[in-house]
């Protein structure tokens, strides 16, 4: 299994009054070929789970290759976390391939932040890719840092670990050019990137999301039938 998720903590934060909010995870090139070094050729993907919790309402597993997107491995366009779906596929997950994955929360009743966590009102953000021929399960899990709204002393790169639920709790969710600066953040400042195998072996190094984009994104086909 390769599994590409959000942190399940407080670094996940789902701001109140948002009828699309967009969390993204990032799974960067390297890193799959990393994964594949036992199989040059590539692996065979067969399914994918993708969960959310109760304000998840979009899921989709983004696959680039080279720079050009390719079609989902997964897009749950109507995620329902009470009807929970294994996406069967049937796709090869080679090198030169990174993933990105976008969960999509409709927080719109709420009124304070929603960070992760474990619990149903909490939130996640997680893809388990299924494939063949095994492996050890291997970790994607990349942290924004938000470096801008860190107020604090910075003595190393591990300052911006730091919580800033107290930060997060304190800010007027209903300023539209709050909640513009926010996006920007999670759009452009580094993300804390952590990889690697199951078994205690994980890197870690910094990551810059706008580096993970395609240069030619993905066009759906139009659909030729017709709707009820």
């Amino acid at each position: 299994i390769l599994e590409v998720t959000a942190p399940v903590d407080t670094n996940l934060v789902i701001p109140p009054h948002q009828s699309n909010f967009v969390s993204s995870v990032y799974c960067n090139e390297s890193t799959v070929t990393e994964f594949l070094q036992e199989y040059p050729n590539g692996v065979n993907v067969f399914g994918v789970q993708q969960h959310a919790h109760l304000l998840g309402k979009a899921i989709k597993t983004r696959v680039i290759h080279k720079g050009v997107e390719q079609k989902p491995l997964a897009d749950d366009k109507y995620y329902d976390f009470n009807y929970q779906d294994f996406r069967r596929a049937n796709r090869t997950l080679r090198a030169g391939d990174s993933l990105i994955l976008e969960c999509t929360y409709d927080s719109t009743g709420q009124t304070n932040v929603t960070y992760g966590g474990y619990s149903t009102q909490e939130e996640m953000c997680i893809a388990f890719i299924f494939h063949y021929p095994r492996t050890r399960l291997f970790n994607c899990q990349s942290k924004p840092l938000y470096k801008r709204f860190h107020t604090g002393p910075v003595v190393g790169w591990w300052s911006y670990l730091a919580p800033l639920t107290s930060t997060f709790d304190a800010i007027d969710w209903t300023n539209a050019s709050v909640i513009r600066e926010f996006k920007d953040s999670l759009e452009n400042d580094q993300y804390f990137y952590v990889y690697g195998h199951d078994s205690n072996q994980y890197n870690y190094t910094m990551m810059d999301p706008k580096s993970m984009y395609p240069n030619v994104p993905y066009t759906e086909p139009p659909n030729t039938q017709c709707g009820v």
